[in-house]
């Protein structure tokens, strides 16, 4: 199998992410997977490729404001869907 290359780290977090939820980042809507997901691509895009917000938003067509406040909700995400998925079993 041949490696792939990518043009930046936004391609690649986000081919990551994509390919692991089988969802696109850019479709305008606020499922919850989709929400999730794009999170998740913040999050990657902000802790590992140390990348600004403005820069991060520009790739999904967002403002920078709402990469900040995903980023801030996704601890919480996290604990929430742990808690319900436990209690729903």
């Amino acid at each position: 199998m041949a490696p792939m290359y990518y043009k930046s780290k936004f391609d690649l977090y986000r081919a990551i992410v994509e390919k692991h939820t089988n969802l696109k980042l850019s479709t305008p809507t606020r499922q919850f997977n989709y929400v999730f997901a794009r999170s998740c691509y913040y999050y990657l895009c902000r802790k590992f490729g140390l990348m600004s917000f403005a820069k991060i938003s520009a790739t999904v067509n967002k403002n920078h404001a709402t990469v900040m406040h995903s980023l801030k909700e996704l601890p919480y995400i996290i604990k929430d869907r742990k808690s319900t998925r436990l209690n729903s079993s």
